[in-house]
């Protein structure tokens, strides 16, 4: 278990390169360690359930800072309350067009299509979660979803510190030691702790899938 500003002056102690490493050079790589192990995989502590509110007027609402992206999409029940089914995603081209072609079933490749089907779900563009086709109300949606965590800063009050810094410390503190080594241009200590790195990379990412599927599912639904 471990702060930013902890983690930082380990780096600087075990590579004895204090006055060439400095505060802000560590700093860096812890987070550049953070974003890796999260651009490989949708930790507990990144994933979020929240309700969103699409105004019928615009048939859209603007993700939140930091969104990656949608585990799953409900339309919020009041009576009785929870979720409903879950909602399909679509492409956009396909969701603007707002239809489905219907092919001949026998030879759906090759036969023009004979009908057109209106196509009910949501799409993801530019910021925003688009319901289609558009409500005639407001819609309040329950949304599960992946959040980017935050960057940590050294020097403030309290010390900042996340699950990675606690839970998977001696995974980061390793990264971090392979980071530090490649700005070092110690390329033997840097390919050493770039391996200790991601085999313990490998394991706690087993512990954390492990701890979810033990727990409530990750998914709502069939």
């Amino acid at each position: 278990m471990a702060t930013i500003d902890q983690l930082a002056a380990a780096l600087q102690s075990y590579t004895t390169a204090s006055t060439v490493l400095s505060t802000a050079d560590a700093v860096e790589c812890v987070n550049t360690v953070r974003r890796d192990m999260q651009r490989q995989h949708d930790w507990r502590s990144m994933q979020v359930t929240a309700e969103f509110l699409v105004p019928s007027a615009t048939g859209r609402v603007a993700l939140p800072a930091g969104f990656l992206h949608e585990i799953a999409v409900y339309p919020t029940l009041t009576n009785p309350p929870g979720v409903g089914v879950p909602l399909q995603r679509l492409l956009r081209p396909y969701a603007v067009e707002g239809v489905q072609l219907a092919r001949d079933a026998t030879v759906q490749n090759v036969a023009a299509p004979s009908s057109r089907v209106l196509v009910e779900g949501y799409y993801l563009w530019a910021g925003y979660l688009v319901l289609t086709p558009s409500a005639t109300a407001n819609a309040t949606l329950t949304v599960d979803y992946a959040v980017e965590l935050p960057e940590l800063a050294a020097g403030q009050t309290p010390a900042q510190q996340d699950e990675f810094t606690t839970r998977y410390v001696d995974v980061v503190r390793a990264g971090a030691l392979a980071e530090a080594y490649e700005f070092l241009h110690e390329e033997e200590r840097a390919a050493h702790w770039l391996t200790v790195y991601e085999m313990r990379l490998k394991r706690a990412l087993s512990q954390d899938k492990a701890l979810a599927l033990a727990g409530l599912p990750a998914r709502r639904g069939a």
